[in-house]
């Protein structure tokens, strides 16, 4: 279920939403519940500086909750598995859209978010140093795109993205109930994305190239 509504003030535009989103498995019972359910809101103001000059930044919360957790299992000692955990989750970001002609646009974004995996069983009761599994994660993403239309017979578009991703992963052995070995896995990664494509009509409405 998804509802939205948005709002004009002169050059500002604000923007609201709210979306849930229920789901169901089978087979993974043990380690991932039987059910979901994600609740999210969203906020953004877009501002229209300039016929040519447009500014949006964003704010996104959700919260996912798992039901059918199994006593004793593996979801319930250990955790349930990130894709199906609980988990709290926050976006923000800004686009900057620029396109001083008909021609060429240039468009600039970010955004981070940040997922906390909340609710996660310890080992040793009462003791949150021994939980196990994903317990956070964060994003960063940068991206820029441009885009050149020469012509009504011809555009083309390319784009790069920048991610730096970190995230925290936890293991906790038990030795006649006590902690024996506990490793924490502070990963991080980087990858860059970018692409081109082109259309090109060679005679309209029959023959296109791309």
């Amino acid at each position: 279920f998804d509802a939205q509504v948005s709002y004009d003030l002169g050059d500002l535009t604000l923007e609201g939403a709210y979306r849930n989103l229920q789901t169901s498995w089978v087979g993974r019972a043990a380690s991932s519940g039987t059910e979901g359910s994600e609740n999210g809101y969203a906020f953004s103001a877009v501002y229209h500086a300039r016929d040519w000059v447009n500014i949006r930044g964003f704010v996104d919360q959700a919260k996912r909750t798992v039901g059918g957790i199994e006593a004793g299992s593996i979801g319930a000692l250990q955790g349930v598995m990130a894709d199906h955990a609980e988990r709290e989750s926050t976006r923000t970001g800004v686009n900057l859209e620029v396109t001083p002609s008909s021609v060429f646009g240039v468009t600039f974004a970010y955004f981070r978010r940040n997922d906390d995996y909340t609710n996660r069983p310890s080992e040793v009761v009462g003791d949150d140093s021994t939980k196990s599994g994903l317990l956070e994660a964060a994003y960063d993403t940068y991206t820029v795109e441009a885009d050149f239309t020469p012509s009504d017979r011809a555009q083309i578009n390319a784009y790069y993205t920048y991610e730096k991703n970190a995230s925290t992963n936890q293991w906790v052995t038990l030795t006649s109930g006590r902690l024996n070995n506990r490793l924490t896995y502070a990963g991080r990664d980087k990858s860059d994305t970018f692409g081109a494509n082109a259309v090109l009509q060679l005679v309209p409405d029959k023959w296109t190239f791309s």
